[in-house]
């Protein structure tokens, strides 16, 4: 259902979670990969439900080749958490391992039931689920973002979560995808909690970067 979500691991540890935009490419969030000193250690595994007892015929590695966060990324205020990660070799499409569209510049993340999926620890302080797990969230509007994390929240990021329900992202599943529609819409930065009531995560809004990524295509 998810093909173009990648596992990024170093040791054959999953670290962060990541989107294929093209066969050889992906994004992830900044923080996942701006403190790797060698990118060459990393490879991004795709065609996985399961980190552990995935079907095997399904799966494709690849080595990364270089990492580039972008150039205004500043961790503290969520500023410009997204990164372009370039592989050895491209993956072979299949109907378990395929890229995700960008959005058009001017998109506007919005919606009630966009998918959020990755590996992240299912509560916090909790390991890694092994097994890809998938919430539905709501985009709120910037107003209500702000009212949870301040002003330092700008145009190049939204808020999402359930307010009504217990959940949310949660530690591991950084990097990875909110989809609307056909597009991948956001990347998860961050959030204040993981799983509670009325929390709301912090998501890059790809669309911002959508030009600043596709030099990097191919």
């Amino acid at each position: 259902e998810f093909p173009h979500i990648v596992s990024l691991q170093m040791e054959g540890q999953h670290i962060c979670a990541g989107s294929l935009v093209d066969m050889c490419t992906v994004v992830t969030a900044a923080h996942c990969v701006n403190k790797i000193i060698d990118p060459a250690k990393l490879v991004a595994v795709a065609g996985i439900i399961d980190l552990e007892n995935g079907i095997r015929k399904y799966r494709q590695s690849a080595q990364v080749t270089w990492t580039l966060p972008h150039p205004d990324f500043y961790e503290e205020f969520w500023q410009s958490d997204i990164a372009v990660v370039k592989l050895k070799t491209s993956f072979i499409r299949t109907l378990h391992v395929d890229s995700i569209s960008l959005p058009p510049s001017h998109y506007e993340p919005k919606g009630t039931s966009n998918s959020v999926v990755g590996w992240g620890a299912t509560q916090e302080n909790k390991p890694f689920s092994n097994k890809l797990m998938e919430t539905i969230l709501a985009i709120l509007e910037h107003d209500k973002c702000v009212y949870y994390y301040g002003d330092e929240i700008d145009g190049t990021v939204f808020c999402a979560g359930h307010l009504a329900r217990s959940e949310d992202t949660c530690q591991g599943d950084s990097g990875g995808p909110l989809i609307c529609g056909p597009y991948l819409c956001g990347i998860i930065s961050a959030g204040i909690g993981c799983g509670k009531t009325d929390e709301v995560g912090i998501y890059t809004k790809v669309s911002y970067f959508t030009k600043w990524i596709k030099q990097y295509l191919g």
